[in-house]
């Protein structure tokens, strides 16, 4: 299991994280005041993204351990991953994750394939250096590509066990979008 630390130890590796996969461990130390859980879990800010979006580790036990937690600026939130690891796992496969949440037809996996397969085809055309730099970071990091992102994202989703509250009371909404495939 990586460890946490060591994903904010070398610049190049935060540099890669943030640039190619807006993983931005250094958008993890602003304000975090506007996220509640609906339950009274613990939560640690892991990373930030260009939209607002937060990370967060929730629960009990050591931070590379617990659930991964999605929150958008926009309203959404939900699990994206078990722990730290296939959080990472998921966002180096799938660096288009969010559009293949929200191009799933309201959480259908075989819309969340197609998705896939087309964003990142287009994704990979316009990032020539991507499938280098993703190769570099999971060496660097020491993690095992996992062997169907699509299904590890949908069944994370699938099971978000906590709701993110605004802060008038509002529940924010699954990351499943109700848009289909192109």
């Amino acid at each position: 299991m990586v460890s946490y630390r060591e994903t904010s130890s070398s610049p190049r590796l935060i540099r890669d994280l943030a640039y190619h996969f807006d993983f931005d461990l250094v958008r993890s130390t602003g304000d975090h005041s506007w996220v509640t859980l609906s339950q009274p879990f613990k939560f640690d800010v892991l990373a930030g993204d260009g939209t607002g979006g937060l990370y967060l580790a929730y629960g009990n036990g050591r931070l590379e351990e617990r659930p991964v937690l999605y929150v958008s600026s926009e309203g959404q939130a939900g699990k994206i991953a078990d722990n730290l690891d296939a959080a990472l796992g998921v966002i180096l496969m799938l660096p288009h994750w969010m559009d293949v949440l929200k191009f799933s037809g309201g959480g259908v996996l075989s819309e969340m394939r197609k998705t896939a397969a087309s964003l990142g085809e287009e994704y990979e055309v316009d990032n020539p250096d991507l499938p280098a730099v993703r190769d570099r970071v999971f060496a660097e990091l020491r993690l095992t590509k996992p062997n169907d992102p699509v299904v590890l994202l949908h069944t994370a989703v699938s099971q978000t066990d906590c709701t993110v509250i605004a802060k008038d009371g509002w529940k924010y909404e699954s990351l499943f979008g109700g848009f289909h495939a192109r």
